[in-house]
């Protein structure tokens, strides 16, 4: 316990068990030295006893409760921009169970909770997040022996799946967002918008990974919550897609900045190399960001800058260069069906723009000879 004197008036710091922090408070009395001796003698042993009082009752009841244990959660995430947020959540926790001790909330206890909240599933899934991270901590001290969330699982409804946050750029507007943009925001949409790749994928790309004799880009790992991770959200997603000819200038550009940078990443941060640009640098924020402008500036409302890749799969299904399964795989869906539950409603139509005059069972083109492929696998089942 510190005494200290701040302006005319003695003060004392001490940790407060309660807050669980360090505190600063005024003793009231003036910077004198018949003050100072009573604070020194009678003041400061007084709220040492408080103190060791509240420390035998926290380490007896209050650090086995809910609300101890939340605040010990609140303090590893208070650095986090979505501190409030968790806040907001935690608070909402708190007030459902009360300050009660941890191990005597069960498992159908969560569950209740969690499936009671009257917000989406993905909100849901936020608190569920927040009320596990509770739970890990209390595991970690032994105070239970198990996470009473850990059997919770959660899984969109028919409705949310239908309403997937999907809003394609037409032709005209991919051109007009393209040319009026400038820098390294015009590269990362010519990539985007020609490859159909992830945002974190994009933004992992080294020189490297670019094969200019097979004309191939090859994804194997990405950048995400500011982090690079050597491995993609599925097993499927590592792959190797074709470049097409029109990327090469953007690509071009990117390659001279990253050697004027001393770097293989293509999205190096200019101030520092050694990270990567994160997509709001290159965006900035939703409002007065370079990406809200540009979007202003091309007559478009805002739309979030990751459907780049929904216009890359819907014009790509529409234009019948490639078959469904073909494009799934440059996306790196698990499997087709993924990319019709996305978009099926914007190439809905689309096989009635064929040719007419096809004949599939008098077809010369070896490519969709089928008999071939038949009998060769008669072949191979009888040998």
């Amino acid at each position: 316990m510190i005494m200290f004197k701040r302006g005319k008036k003695l003060y004392l710091e001490f940790f407060d068990n309660v807050k669980n922090k360090k505190v600063q408070k005024s003793t009231g009395k003036d910077d004198t030295e018949e003050n100072r001796k009573f604070v020194k003698e009678i003041l400061i042993p007084q709220l040492q006893k408080k103190i060791s009082s509240e420390r035998k009752t926290t380490s007896v009841s209050d650090s086995r409760t809910l609300k101890f244990y939340t605040n010990k959660y609140l303090r590893e995430k208070e650095n986090l921009s979505t501190y409030y947020e968790i806040l907001s959540k935690s608070n909402s926790i708190l007030k459902y169970f009360g300050d009660i001790s941890v191990n005597s909330i069960k498992p159908l206890d969560c569950k209740d909770y969690i499936f009671d909240l009257k917000v989406s599933t993905k909100t849901k899934r936020n608190y569920l997040n927040v009320l596990r991270g509770i739970f890990t901590i209390a595991c970690e001290d032994l105070a239970i022996n198990e996470n009473p969330t850990r059997t919770i699982s959660l899984r969109k409804t028919e409705e949310e799946r239908a309403k997937v946050d999907i809003e394609p750029f037409s032709k005209v507007n991919v051109e007009k967002l393209i040319s009026e943009s400038a820098g390294v925001l015009k590269d990362y949409l010519g990539l985007s918008f020609y490859t159909g790749a992830r945002v974190g994928e994009i933004l992992a790309l080294q020189v490297s990974d670019f094969d200019f004799e097979r004309k191939t880009i090859s994804f194997t790992k990405q950048y995400t919550q500011r982090k690079l991770k050597n491995s993609l959200k599925t097993e499927s997603s590592n792959r190797e897609i074709p470049l097409f000819d029109v990327v090469l200038p953007f690509l071009e550009s990117l390659v001279k900045r990253a050697n004027k940078l001393g770097t293989t990443y293509l999205f190096s941060n200019e101030n520092n190399p050694t990270k990567l640009l994160s997509i709001d640098n290159i965006r900035g924020t939703k409002k007065y960001g370079v990406w809200s402008k540009l979007l202003k500036s091309c007559d478009l409302e805002y739309r979030k800058i990751y459907n780049t890749r929904h216009t890359f799969a819907v014009h790509m299904l529409s234009s019948g260069k490639l078959s469904a399964s073909e494009v799934s795989r440059i996306l790196g869906h698990t499997n087709s069906q993924t990319m019709f539950n996305h978009y099926n409603k914007y190439i809905q139509g689309e096989q009635l723009k064929i040719e007419r005059n096809i004949d599939i069972f008098r077809s010369t083109d070896n490519l969709t000879d089928t008999d071939t492929l038949v009998n060769k696998n008669r072949n191979l089942k009888c040998a």
